[in-house]
């Protein structure tokens, strides 16, 4: 991820070097550099849209399936820029307060919208260009857990999927972040056990930055996980007295 991101400032961003030389060059710019300057850009945006996510067993299944069951692995698509993942970057000269302040979930859509009705311009010259440079290829790794502070897609849900798959994508798990299955076991066992404290931390931290209405929407997905965190504690409890 960071190589594809390096070749592609490089490409697109001025550096020290060349930013000398069209100080040097300014009393007389060749025709080729301004050329080429043309083609450089401001800033530029990289975003990060797909995932492979983590959900503790807790959450997908009920509980986990036996021992030594690492939770559940999918990979999923997104029409929006992950936070993880997303990365800014600006040419030497260029002043920070240059480059727009836009949510990750806004960015992806604002910045595609200024190729034709540009708000914001990243190109050195003022003309709709492309700003932002979607990376499809590259996956993050992203937990889902009750731990999450906004609690998007975080839910007591079934999500089905066959073994075959399941160890394939474990195996990719383990070659591309290194992340084996006694660990994330290890793990998926500590939040089922811990489940009902976790989101009850969880929702006293809520708001800590949180404002508004986004506090208030985070709030209440917390709490209904830890309403029906504690009816499945007492199924549980109900099932072993039987």
């Amino acid at each position: 991820y960071l190589e594809s991101i390096q070749k592609s400032a490089t490409g697109h961003l001025i550096s020290k070097s060349q930013m000398d030389k069209y100080k040097k060059e300014s009393s007389n710019v060749s025709k080729q550099t301004a050329a080429y300057r043309k083609n450089k850009m401001k800033w530029m945006f990289w975003c990060m849209p797909h995932a492979y996510n983590w959900y503790p067993s807790v959450l997908v299944n009920g509980s986990k399936q036996s021992e030594n069951d690492p939770g559940h692995v999918t990979m999923e698509g997104n029409s929006i820029c992950l936070t993880t993942g997303l990365t800014s970057a600006i040419s030497v000269g260029v002043d920070t307060f240059d480059v727009p302040r836009i949510a990750h979930h806004k960015v992806l859509a604002r910045l595609k919208l200024d190729k034709k009705k540009p708000r914001h311009f990243c190109g050195i010259e003022k003309k709709a260009t492309s700003c932002i440079h979607v990376l499809d290829k590259v996956y993050a790794m992203r937990a889902r857990t009750p731990t999450s502070d906004g609690m998007s897609g975080v839910s007591f849900r079934k999500i089905g999927q066959d073994e075959i798959r399941s160890n394939l994508l474990w195996d990719k798990m383990f070659q591309v972040f290194g992340i084996d299955r006694e660990r994330a076991t290890h793990a998926n066992n500590y939040i089922e056990k811990n489940l009902l404290a976790i989101l009850k931390d969880n929702l006293a931290g809520q708001c800590s930055h949180l404002k508004g209405r986004l506090c208030e929407k985070s709030k209440k997905n917390v709490q209904a996980l830890i309403d029906a965190a504690a009816v499945k504690a007492v199924e549980v409890r109900q099932g072993k007295q039987e």
